[in-house]
């Protein structure tokens, strides 16, 4: 492939393309760039709640930082505690938001044991078939939707409008976001 070393600046509102299609993001809002990255760094560590909604979908569970141990954080939240990781910038005592986002969830049977993940407990609210995923809303206990994507169900177990599940997520799949 021939490199023009053209810049090309390209605005758009479709999040697929400009992820695609770019080198080189900034999110702009209210006239302000809110994060300049590229397209894998402003998808898996937004800086803030619109940036991370802004370029695809994502749950939020507000937190407050524990412990913090070389790149291991612990967040107390109204789920329990949540283990992430950081890659620096936050303090122990930091209000911060886990943004987790629904391909990183997967949903079980509930009473399935399941090791070093974080875990929520649900209630499926509406189940989508869409041929190559199955997409979620899970109620949680404090009455919030989480959004779940789960992918190639034809491998997967399928849950029905009002089962109980557990939803589950690793550590490195919980991105902190300072608030």
């Amino acid at each position: 492939m021939n490199h023009l070393e053209i810049t090309t600046i390209y605005v758009t509102h479709d999040q697929e393309e400009a992820l695609s299609i770019s080198d080189k993001l900034v999110i702009m809002n209210a006239g302000k760039a809110q994060q300049i990255g590229t397209p894998r760094e402003v998808y898996e560590t937004p800086i803030n709640q619109f940036v991370a909604y802004f370029v695809g979908m994502a749950n939020f569970i507000k937190g407050k930082i524990t412990d913090i141990s070389g790149e291991d954080v612990s967040v107390s939240t109204e789920y329990g505690a949540i283990k992430s990781k950081t890659k620096g910038g936050l303090k122990k005592g930091m209000t911060v938001l886990v943004s987790v986002r629904p391909e990183a969830l997967t949903a079980h049977k509930h009473g399935v044991a399941l090791k070093e993940m974080n875990l929520i407990d649900g209630v499926v609210k509406l189940m989508t078939y869409l041929g190559s995923v199955v997409r979620y809303e899970v109620e949680t206990p404090l009455g919030e939707l989480m959004k779940v994507d789960v992918y190639n169900p034809k491998e997967a177990k399928i849950f029905q409008d009002g089962e109980k599940v557990i939803l589950a997520f690793k550590s490195d799949d919980a991105t902190l976001i300072p608030i």
